[in-house]
């Protein structure tokens, strides 16, 4: 009698799972991206801000360019606007992978869920498969337990033996 191998009856589950999980994490890591790149872009900003203070002093410290001083001012006024924005987004960034976190955690949850399922139900399968290959053994015994005991009890020895 052949013993099957194991066949966990929810695989296709447990494979979906695994499939949502990575696609979370795929979800995720491009969010941090994103993320990075308007922190980046927020840096940059700064260093802007800082350049185009630094040439409003140098045009106020010289012979006064009131047109010069006001085009600096409205420059800075825009990049002060971008710097909001880029706030704006990186919260909503934040945000949006602080989500992204609770639904990984939730899939790798789900995940596991499966994966101790599938391992109780291997666990499950090994004792079943000893205890039928104790049953065989156990039927092999007794059979050769029975012929021992319906033989002769002392047959002659042949010649040649011991």
């Amino acid at each position: 009698m052949a013993t099957r191998a194991f066949r966990f009856a929810l695989q296709r589950v447990l494979d979906v799972r695994q499939v949502v999980e990575r696609r979370v994490q795929t979800e995720l890591a491009s969010l941090e991206t994103a993320l990075e790149r308007w922190r980046q872009e927020r840096a940059s900003l700064e260093r802007r801000v800082e350049q185009a203070q630094d040439a409003l002093r140098a045009a106020q410290q010289g012979e006064p360019d009131l047109v010069e001083q006001q085009l600096q001012r409205a420059h800075i006024r825009r990049l002060d606007q971008l710097i909001h924005a880029a706030d704006a987004e990186i919260r909503l960034h934040m945000a949006r992978i602080e989500a992204k976190r609770a639904e990984l955690i939730q899939a790798a949850t789900d995940r596991r869920v499966m994966e101790r399922l599938r391992d109780r139900a291997y666990d499950a399968w090994v004792a079943e498969h000893l205890r039928r290959e104790q049953i065989r053994l156990d039927e092999v015994g007794v059979q050769g337990f029975f012929r021992a005991r319906n033989s002769p009890a002392d047959p002659a020895p042949r010649e040649g033996t011991f």
